[in-house]
């Protein structure tokens, strides 16, 4: 305690000491231009000595409760083929739940692929347009004699007539009305797991030759996937069809809309099909359907809109191309220069920034549906991840528990603690994950294992720049825990990682991210990035990834740039500058 009370009158004159240190060290590096200052982050670490803290990083919170509970959330993409367990059924770890649609998930694989595409592309486009932006010049540094031209303005030859919305002309989607023993899928094996894909429009039919190829025998029984599309390629419903469920005898030719009802403005019901070898996939209604035919309607199935997986079979290998010129290829005319002033061209420079920060976000979302989409592909249900009995199974996706769950397993084993995650860290915990789980009151600790980690981000917590998960640690033998006090958890595997405290003046932010300006290997300074933790008085930062005691570092401001040569120095100099040490 005593250090610590020092350290709060210390800190003040650090914050003097380093802010006259780094004018000097600026003015040095003013007029040493052919090299950079670096100092080892040993040494810039032990410098003042540190503030405490290093052992709460890599850690999560929560607070302890009796017993054990798995909470299994409903999952709106996809559809619940059959519940195995009710209310008040014992069941051991490992026990399947509830299984999932096989078609669903493919669809939501597929989905996912398409939208990663469309995302990345979107990105590229953003990153070309800040590299043009960047080479732009200022309105500032315009010529005397340079006047910007007017942009040239196309007059419609009839301006008192308004365009009205029927005379733009639209891309049809073309599709096969007859699927045959010809037809070509767009992709798919045939397999339950990769069935063939087709996309057709809402009066497709399907031969019963087809039907019956499908059929085969035994061994040779085939899987389909038809994406039922509106008049502008946007998928409406689906049906899969199970070639083991055909009657090779009686079937005949069936068409995509049998039993569907579609309204003027969109809407689609199902008032079943006699065919039985076909499901029906479709986004969950917005109220609940008095039709009992309407429960082989998958729950809470949300279709997006297949962009660039519509057509040929090429468009559906490439994300379509929203701009023609994305290989950031422009030629900057004389024009392009000087239209706008030095704020406008940082501020647009900014909104792209944002803009692929925001899309990345949504990027990590769609590989987490496709982590998720092939993990159910190998299993196909959800189990249970300890030895309990089950406390609550929903009617339908309207009666769902207060905690949002579907399916509830409940234990009077042992403790539990429920924490949340970042989806930028969600990589940093795996479920029966062994995590070491301290109580902050008392410094006891035990030893617990993730159990379970949801697959839908927390509407409470969640943010406009980040999501954030819900996951929950068992502690089967929970020795001197003492319920609910607060705790944290760490996984075992972090607990041997060096946490580097340093100077915050030497960290520097860029949106989301933190990085530092390093020494490479050739001298050489240059941009690292670095996962950076808890933070003391604005002066001392914890550095938890990316970064080594044998790296040294240049202060990241005035002339350090990347690609200059470096110098090594002390770290007195380093801070101070050799003008005023002599």
């Amino acid at each position: 305690m005593k250090r610590f009370k020092a350290n709060y009158v210390i800190v003040p004159l650090l914050i003097l000491a380093v802010a006259a240190g780094m004018i000097y060290s600026a003015s040095e590096t003013e007029n040493s231009k052919d090299f950079v200052n670096v100092a080892s982050v040993d040494a810039i670490s032990k410098y003042y000595g540190g503030f405490g803290g290093a052992d709460e990083e890599n850690s999560y919170r929560g607070t302890l409760k009796k017993g054990t509970v798995q909470d299994v959330k409903f999952s709106s993409e996809l559809k619940i083929d059959e519940v195995k367990v009710k209310k008040g059924d014992k069941v051991s770890k490992g026990d399947v739940l509830f299984t999932y649609d096989t078609s669903s998930v493919i669809f939501l694989k597929d989905t996912s692929n398409n939208n990663i595409k469309k995302i990345e592309n979107e990105i590229k486009i953003a990153k070309n347009e800040i590299e043009i932006l960047k080479k732009l010049q200022p309105s500032e540094n315009a010529p005397q004699d340079y006047v910007p031209e007017e942009p040239e303005v196309t007059v419609p030859e009839q301006e008192t007539e308004p365009i009205r919305t029927a005379d733009v002309p639209k891309m049809n989607f073309v599709y096969e009305k007859l699927v045959t023993t010809s037809s070509e899928p767009v992709s798919g094996l045939g397999t339950a797991e990769d069935p063939f894909v087709f996309f057709v429009g809402t009066d497709t039919m399907v031969s019963a030759d087809y039907l019956k190829e499908l059929s085969g025998d035994e061994k040779t029984t085939k899987h389909a996937l038809f994406y039922v599309c509106d008049a502008d390629g946007n998928p409406l419903f689906a049906r899969g069809v199970d070639g083991s469920k055909i009657d090779k005898e009686n079937v005949t030719d069936w068409s995509v809309s049998d039993g569907v009802g579609i309204t003027p403005d969109g809407s689609v019901s199902f008032s079943g099909s006699s065919a039985d070898f076909a499901s029906f996939i479709i986004q969950a209604p917005s109220a609940p359907s008095e039709d009992p035919a309407a429960s082989e309607i998958a729950e809470g199935f949300d279709i997006t809109a297949l962009e660039g997986m519509i057509g040929s079979s090429e468009a559906n290998d490439q994300p379509q191309n929203t701009n023609e010129s994305e290989d950031s290829d422009y030629e900057l005319s004389l024009n392009d220069n000087y239209l706008y002033s030095r704020e406008q061209l940082k501020n647009m420079i900014s909104e792209n920034e944002k803009k692929i920060e925001s899309l990345q976000l949504k990027k990590k979302q769609a590989e987490l549906d496709v982590r998720k989409s092939e993990k159910l592909l190998e299993t196909g249900a959800e189990t249970a991840t300890l030895d309990g009995t089950v406390t609550f199974v929903a009617k339908d996706i309207y009666h769902l528990a207060e905690s949002g769950a579907y399916v509830t397993v409940t234990s009077n084993n042992g403790m539990s603690v429920a924490s949340y995650i970042g989806e930028f860290s969600l990589s940093d915990i795996e479920g029966d994950m062994e995590v070491k789980v301290t109580d902050l009151s008392t410094g006891n600790s035990s030893y617990g294992k993730v159990t379970s980690i949801s697959d839908l981000p927390s509407s409470e917590l969640s943010t406009a720049t980040e999501s954030f998960y819900e996951f929950v640690v068992t502690v089967e033998e929970p020795l001197e825990l003492e319920e609910d006090n607060f705790v944290s958890i760490k996984p075992v595997e972090t607990e041997k990682e060096e946490v580097i405290q340093i100077m915050s003046m030497f960290v520097r932010s860029e949106g989301s991210k933190s990085y530092v300006m390093v020494a490479n290997d050739d001298n050489v300074i240059e941009k690292r990035y670095v996962k950076v933790g808890q933070s003391f008085y604005g002066m001392f930062i914890n550095v938890t990834g990316g970064l080594s005691r044998d790296d040294r570092l240049a202060i990241p401001y005035g002339k350090t740039e990347e690609g200059k040569p470096v110098k090594d120095v002390n770290i007195d100099t380093l801070i101070y500058g050799e003008s005023i040490l002599g």
